[in-house]
């Protein structure tokens, strides 16, 4: 890259100052974390390169490198409740929506496996304080997965009364799946879309009025 595509990109960068340029470092940030598919190679100086700007003025809209991590991933598990969302649409039945929005969740994770990673696979001592448990749970989409519990258990689906129970096992299956597929790729996994079938019918079965 010459010279004048640097300068000429800097200035584009100045130009969208604020929020322009925050959507710029998040984009740029994102794609690295696809392209190099580890968050440890990802630095502030290689997105500065990519954006066109400065490592500093990265530091005016973000703290540090965990905090602007988290950020992108945190945008594209926003997209999660939208996924969710268009998989429940039309079900009437509330089993079928939560095996619907179960299914939906273990794709997703699957989909996007290092937002995944950094998200839920990472030390707790990296993760950024704004990151809290509770939020992390909000933005994973459990709120709406203890709702579609609730909603079997007034319906008389399932044998146990406490929805953040049911909830709390439903992610952990979910998450473990996921965890599994991510962290060990060379294991011999059976078809993918056969797993996550038996697994949704199996938790979901697990928790039934027999």
């Amino acid at each position: 890259m010459n010279s004048a595509t640097v300068v000429s990109r800097r200035i584009r960068a100045r130009s969208g100052e604020g929020e322009r340029l925050r959507e710029e470092i998040l984009t740029a940030t994102e794609q690295l974390l696809l392209e190099l598919g580890d968050d440890g190679a990802v630095s502030v100086r290689a997105v500065a390169e990519r954006v066109g700007c400065t490592a500093p003025s990265i530091y005016m809209h973000f703290d540090d490198k965990t905090d602007l991590l988290f950020e992108v991933c945190s945008r594209v598990f926003r997209a999660l409740d939208e996924d969710i969302a268009a998989a429940t649409s039309g079900l009437a039945g509330t089993l079928e929506r939560l095996a619907a929005g179960h299914r939906a969740f273990i794709r997703f994770g699957l989909r996007y496996p290092e937002h995944y990673r950094i998200l839920f696979m990472g030390k707790p001592i990296l993760t950024a304080d704004q990151w809290a448990d509770l939020r992390l749970s909000g933005v994973a989409g459990f709120e709406r997965l203890t709702q579609r519990c609730q909603a079997c258990i007034d319906a008389g689906e399932f044998a146990i009364d406490d929805a953040n129970l049911a909830a709390t096992y439903l992610w952990s299956a979910g998450h473990g799946f996921v965890s599994l597929r991510i962290s060990k790729p060379g294991f011999d996994w059976p078809d993918e879309t056969t797993a996550i079938e038996h697994l949704v019918h199996a938790n979901i079965e697990g928790l039934r009025r027999k």
